[in-house]
């Protein structure tokens, strides 16, 4: 769920309807928007858009927002076995929607005590929010 375009997935038709963007809209039918990495590949993602900036904050107010894209993925099922969220290093509405669609959580961290110490907070955070226990 990331905000930013990839270049490299860059297509012609890249707008905000082809994009995370639309899956996050009220009007959301199902119609997944997915881009495949390379051809002939099973790969398949799913782009941001710099709109997600205004998306997050509809989401703030939106009745169920934290839970917007669980319930599209459960209501819209993808064909995938496997579907990875990458998200940046806040606790914004877009990483909460995340981790609220998630069943498994990896956090990437650096050998350094400022970003053990925060990784330590989100997991302490996410064990709070989803009541697992220590």
């Amino acid at each position: 769920m990331t905000q930013q375009n990839n270049s490299k997935l860059q297509v012609s038709t890249w707008t905000r309807f082809n994009t995370l963007v639309k899956a996050l809209s009220k009007d959301f039918k199902g119609d997944w928007k997915l881009i495949s990495v390379w051809e002939e590949s099973k790969i398949q993602v799913c782009q941001g858009h710099p709109l997600m900036a205004e998306m997050a904050n509809e989401l703030v107010i939106r009745k169920r927002g934290e839970y917007t894209l669980s319930d599209r993925l459960k209501n819209y099922p993808l064909p995938h076995n496997l579907v990875i969220l990458d998200c940046p290093a806040t606790l914004g509405m877009l990483n909460v929607n995340a981790l609220a669609a998630s069943t498994h959580i990896l956090v990437p961290v650096q050998l350094e005590m400022k970003a053990i110490s925060g990784s330590a907070e989100l997991v302490r955070k996410i064990r709070i929010k989803y009541l697992i226990p220590i």
